[in-house]
């Protein structure tokens, strides 16, 4: 068989045709795509481990303080366990109006965690 120019162009055609097919396939690199620094996410706060322990750390958490003791020990200022675990019993008493003894023993537990 003799091949004109026609017919090897066709071909040819054809040949080229099936490789953008082929091309198509999934390669393993699209599976996996390269990540830069500013393509990471910002950490949220869930993510960041606190500075010292109990820092963050709700003071409900501490055996004793309830939603309204932890509401006024707020609002003298002591937002966590790490605060709470750095007060001064004696200005929180004042503060709060609850007495010394107790508030002492939430700072020592507070410590303890």
């Amino acid at each position: 068989m003799t091949t004109t120019p026609e017919t090897e162009s066709a071909e040819t055609e054809r040949e080229e045709a099936a490789e953008p097919a082929e091309a198509t396939q999934p390669s393993t690199d699209a599976a996996e795509p390269d990540q830069t620094a500013r393509d990471e996410p910002e950490p949220t706060p869930e993510d960041e481990e606190p500075d010292a322990v109990g820092e963050g750390e709700p003071l409900e958490d501490v055996k004793g303080i309830g939603p309204a003791y932890a509401q006024r020990l707020r609002d003298a200022g002591v937002a966590d366990v790490t605060e709470l675990a750095n007060a001064d019993a004696e200005r929180l008493a004042e503060e709060t109006g609850l007495s010394d003894k107790r508030i002492s023993s939430w700072i020592d537990r507070a410590k303890a965690r």
